[in-house]
């Protein structure tokens, strides 16, 4: 399962493949699709984005603090001082979300606070590629870090402010899909596989979303039913989370009216 997460957007999507082939992400953006797109190191990523000119490739600082981590693990003190700065890069982060920083103040904030912290940072990968051991956890951090550091460090320039230090969110939407795979092993069939693609974005989405995912499967199966191409429109979570909201700000206002009811009746809904 590959998985796509617009955070800001509140959407996520599955799509099955049968190979961890990068040709799936060719037909997954647009050719002319213009935007940032955050991954982690895997290896495919570079050789799909460097053909398109118009799509920002950023990578993920959580991967690389679990290879420091990794490191430290092991016994390898040399990554302490590594460590040391990546978590103050996350307490810039902190510090920006308990302001409530808007994205352009969080993008000016990063400029200020964590571009010298990763220039530090970068310096030391860099001395460590010189001295550290020539194989183990910290040569693998090493690495990791000096082969992707312009993508590493991009997103604490000014003007990407709207994106995150990190892709933790479609991480932790993948767990249940982890969890599917350890209980059942096989999707049964190749052909099958986005059946369950299907249900993994429409139940992650709705998490998102603060939406039950039976509740919204219960309503939008009957609508889907009686459609046409033409008008199945306004079915998404999203259509469905705002109706519910509308409808519990009408049940709302009607338990205050409720209350002016001479003797506090009480209103039918109780």
């Amino acid at each position: 399962l590959w998985g796509y997460h617009a955070p800001h957007d509140k959407a996520v999507v599955f799509e099955f493949s049968p190979s961890r082939s990068g040709a799936i992400l060719h037909d997954f953006f647009p050719e002319r699709w213009a935007g940032v797109v955050q991954t982690d190191g895997a290896q495919m990523y570079p050789s799909v984005f460097k053909h398109r000119p118009n799509i920002v490739h950023i990578e993920c600082m959580a991967h690389l603090r679990r290879y420091v981590l990794d490191a430290i693990k092991s016994d390898e003190h040399q990554a302490l001082p590594l460590f040391k700065d990546i978590t103050e890069l996350y307490r810039i982060e902190r510090q920006a979300k308990d302001r409530g920083l808007t994205h352009e103040q969080r993008g000016y904030l990063r400029h200020a606070k964590a571009k010298p912290v990763l220039k530090r940072l970068q310096t030391k990968f860099r001395v460590l590629e010189r001295t550290a051991p020539a194989s183990g956890n910290l040569r693998d951090a090493v690495t990791y870090a000096n082969n992707r550091w312009p993508h590493l460090a991009r997103y604490a320039k000014v003007g990407f402010g709207q994106v995150n230090i990190d892709n933790n969110r479609i991480e932790g939407t993948f767990r249940p899909t982890k969890i599917g795979l350890r209980n059942y092993l096989f999707i049964g069939h190749p052909a099958a596989g986005w059946r369950s693609a299907v249900v993994y974005s429409v139940v992650a989405t709705c998490k998102l979303l603060g939406v039950n995912p039976e509740n919204y499967i219960a309503w939008v199966l009957p609508k889907l039913a009686a459609a046409t191409n033409k008008t199945a429109t306004g079915l998404l979570p999203h259509d469905y989370a705002r109706l519910e909201h509308i409808d519990g700000a009408v049940t709302a206002e009607a338990a205050i009216d409720a209350t002016s009811i001479k003797d506090c009746e009480p209103s039918p809904s109780s």
